[in-house]
């Protein structure tokens, strides 16, 4: 029973000791970067239109909801 968990050990362990820099790299190139002052003025814009968005949304869903409540009740 040793021995197939020693196979098993060095075949997961080949895989996953090259894998380890590979993750590093990704990290590394997928991180955060720093934003203008222009960007982050635009992303902010975007972010407030899509809140007025839902917002709409919000009010509208509770409009049916209590359309659906006064039917209910009237029944």
């Amino acid at each position: 029973m040793s021995f197939i968990s020693w196979i098993l050990f060095i075949l997961f362990g080949g895989i996953g000791l090259p894998a380890i820099p590979l993750d590093f790299i990704y990290y590394f190139t997928s991180r955060p970067k720093t934003m203008t002052v222009n960007e982050m003025e635009e992303k902010r814009k975007v972010m407030n239109q899509d809140v007025e968005k839902l917002r709409e949304l919000g009010a509208q869903i509770k409009e049916l909801e209590t359309l659906k409540v006064h039917t209910y009740n009237s029944k």
